[in-house]
């Protein structure tokens, strides 16, 4: 069955605390993969930007770990600078200890904070964050013929 669920490594760090992991069988792989995630970020109004260039930077660690971007959705509530942003992290396997060593030198690099440090800039953009870990793509038959097995 296939795993679907919904920032990059702003999105490690904060992704770490989301994510779990579960047995995955996939055409390409069999190895445990993260669920995916759909993370919903309330933006502080004139934070987007701000937001935006977290999302850009941190995709920067997670290319240099051999790790995809994050996907991100935005929309617009109503005519004033209000946006809620969806960030989707797709299934993917742990990190090797290779790759966290090269996102460990990407980050300092970048000189990006890490820890409490990162926790309160990125409590400054946002007004609230709901995290969703779903199950999916499925149809109703492949749920109903789930559900019948015993």
């Amino acid at each position: 069955m296939r795993a679907l669920v919904l920032l990059g490594a702003l999105l490690v760090s904060t992704s770490a605390l989301a994510q779990s992991t579960l047995k995955a069988t996939t055409p390409d792989s069999a190895e445990a993969k993260s669920l995916p995630t759909f993370e919903l970020f309330k933006i502080v109004p004139g934070k987007l930007d701000e937001f935006m260039e977290g999302v850009a930077v941190w995709d920067l660690v997670s290319i240099a770990g051999g790790q995809p971007k994050t996907q991100v959705y935005l929309l617009k509530s109503g005519r004033y600078d209000i946006y809620d942003v969806i960030l989707y992290k797709e299934p993917r396997v742990p990190p090797t200890p290779a790759q966290e060593a090269a996102m460990a030198a990407k980050i300092k690099e970048l000189g990006l904070p890490t820890g409490d440090a990162f926790v309160k800039k990125f409590l400054t953009q946002i007004r609230g964050r709901s995290i969703l870990e779903m199950e999916g793509p499925i149809d109703g038959a492949e749920w109903m013929a789930k559900r019948r097995k015993p």
